[in-house]
C-alpha cells in the first residue's frame, strides 16, 4: 500500500468544517487508496526523520509564509532536508509557497490582490515531459483557488510550468520530482462557495464582486486529478 506523508499547516473555517470536515480528510478521499500519515505541523506535531517519507504533500494553511511562524520555518527546514533525496514532494497553496520559500524563493502578497474562486491555469511548453503535467501542455485548465499570498521570485533552477492571469508562478517544478501548486487540488466546487461565503465581508471590503466569483465557480475535475497522478507516480516509483 502506497504510504504519504501529509504536512497539514493549517485548518479550514469553522463554517466550512461544521459540513464538509478539513483538510486531512479531503486529502485522504482524494488520495485513496493511499495511506496518509498526517501530521498537523500548525499544532507542534513533529515530522519524522525526512530519510523514512517515501513521498509527501504540504497542504494549504490561513497562516501567510511571509509571517515566518517558527513552525512554519521548522517545515521549511525539513522541505530543505527532503527535497535532495529525489522523492515526490507535492505543495498545495500555502505548501506551494512553503517549498519556494525553503530553496530560496521569494513569496509574499500578491500585487494583484487576493485570488478566490475558480480560474483557468494554463500549462506552458516547460511541462512537456514532466511526469505530473506533461499531458497538460497547451491545455487551460479549471482549478478552485483561495490565497492571498504568491511565489513572487521562483527559487533557483525552479521552472514555471503553468499560469493564470494574476500569477505566473501558479504551477511550479522545483525538480524531477518536486513540485508546487498555488491552487486547490482537494477543493470541491461545494468547498469554494464555502470560502467565499466565509469571507464575504472581507471580499467585498477589497472590492471583490462576489455575486461574479460565485457565478464563476464551477467543478474542476481535471484539476482533482492531480491528486490521484502524484498517488500513482509515488506508487511507479517505490514499486522500481
Amino acid at each position: 500500500m502506497t504510504q504519504v506523508l501529509l504536512i497539514q499547516t493549517g485548518n479550514t473555517l469553522p463554517s466550512i468544517a461544521e459540513k464538509e470536515e478539513d483538510f486531512d480528510l479531503w486529502f485522504k478521499r482524494s488520495m485513496a487508496p493511499a495511506v496518509l500519515d498526517v501530521r498537523q505541523v500548525h499544532n507542534q506535531q513533529a515530522l519524522p526523520d525526512p530519510g523514512q517519507v517515501t513521498a509527501a504533500v504540504v497542504t494549504g494553511s490561513p497562516a501567510m509564509v511571509s509571517h515566518r511562524h517558527p513552525w512554519s520555518e521548522q517545515t521549511a527546514a525539513w522541505i530543505r532536508e527532503f527535497v535532495p533525496l529525489g522523492r515526490p514532494l507535492l505543495g498545495v497553496c500555502y505548501g506551494h509557497q512553503l517549498i519556494a520559500h525553503a530553496l530560496g524563493g521569494m513569496v509574499g502578497p500578491n500585487p494583484h490582490g487576493r485570488g478566490i474562486g475558480t480560474v483557468g491555469v494554463t500549462f506552458e511548453s516547460t511541462a512537456s515531459g514532466d511526469a505530473l503535467f506533461g499531458g497538460l501542455v497547451g491545455a487551460t485548465v479549471n482549478a478552485q483557488i483561495s490565497h492571498v499570498e504568491a511565489v513572487l521570485e521562483r527559487p533557483p533552477g525552479a521552472v514555471a510550468i503553468g499560469r493564470c492571469d494574476h500569477d505566473p508562478n501558479h504551477v511550479l517544478q522545483f525538480g524531477p520530482c518536486t513540485w508546487g501548486v498555488q491552487f486547490h487540488p482537494e477543493f470541491t466546487e461545494s468547498i469554494t462557495r464555502g470560502y467565499v461565503q466565509g469571507r464575504i465581508q472581507a471580499l467585498q471590503a477589497e472590492g471583490i464582486d462576489t455575486d461574479a466569483v460565485m457565478a464563476s465557480i464551477v467543478d474542476t475535475p481535471v484539476a482533482a486529478a492531480l491528486l490521484s497522478k502524484f498517488i500513482e507516480i509515488v506508487g511507479i516509483r517505490n514499486a522500481a
